[in-house]
């Protein structure tokens, strides 16, 4: 994007898209604070351009969250439905694909948006992460340990909170190499298994001890994790 190029060589589409790529970049590097002013020196183009494809910075942004795949779009139900293989390596293939589903402009993105309390699609919403990732994990936990499914006994408080421990740290991995670029003796597949079976010796036993006492679990529903998100939102 570059003004000493005629605007009429790139089609309204194209120039869109190259606007929302650009700012992404910088909205990346800078945070959602970065100004349009910025934004359109930084692109080498004029601010008027810029309201000419977005009515407003919120509109830009909104424009470059709701085009981010979800980093959960993998087979995570089929891998972990696989009983063939064993639950370890199971979670290893699903947390290094979601691994992969990061860049650093898309988790410092992701980062500034939760800052700023809005609600990055890819940045998980508690509804969401449960049908897509953490329903699916403890399904093959339980499975694994010869518990009732979830079809007998919906997911409660507990192992839902078993479950992001390890989506936790997967983002914690993530935030280290990308973020904090801090070296380490592993390679990020090593680190992989390696955490999925520290995860399942302690999920294990857990899980066993959370079901012998099922008449004590709440419930997670729907309803309720809606609710929890606006009380931390109202308190942030």
């Amino acid at each position: 994007m570059n003004d000493d190029k005629p605007r009429k060589r790139v089609k309204r589409g194209q120039r869109r898209a190259l606007i929302i790529e650009g700012a992404r970049r910088i909205f990346a590097q800078q945070g959602l604070s970065a100004s349009t002013r910025d934004i359109a020196a930084e692109l080498g183009v004029t601010q008027a351009l810029l309201y000419k494809y977005f009515e407003s910075k919120d509109a830009l942004i909104e424009a470059i969250l709701a085009q981010e795949p979800d980093v959960v779009t993998l087979p995570a139900r089929e891998t972990l439905e696989d009983t063939s293989r064993s639950l370890e390596d199971r979670l290893t293939e699903v947390s290094a694909a979601i691994l992969n589903g990061y860049d650093e402009e898309r988790l410092r993105l992701s980062l500034f948006a939760g800052l700023a309390g809005i609600r990055a699609p890819f940045f998980f919403g508690p509804v969401q992460l449960r049908s897509e990732l953490l329903e699916p994990i403890i399904a093959a936990l339980r499975l694994d340990c010869g518990l009732e499914p979830l079809s007998s006994r919906p997911l409660c408080a507990a192992e839902f909170d078993l479950a992001m421990v390890l989506y936790g740290k997967l983002v914690c991995v993530a935030m280290r190499d990308l973020v904090y670029r801090i070296q380490t003796a592993q390679d990020r597949t090593k680190a992989m298994d390696q955490l999925a079976r520290v995860w399942c010796t302690g999920a294990r036993p857990e899980i066993c001890a959370i079901h012998e006492s099922w008449d004590a679990q709440e419930p997670v529903t729907r309803e309720a994790l809606h609710a929890k998100r606006e009380r931390l939102a109202r308190t942030a």
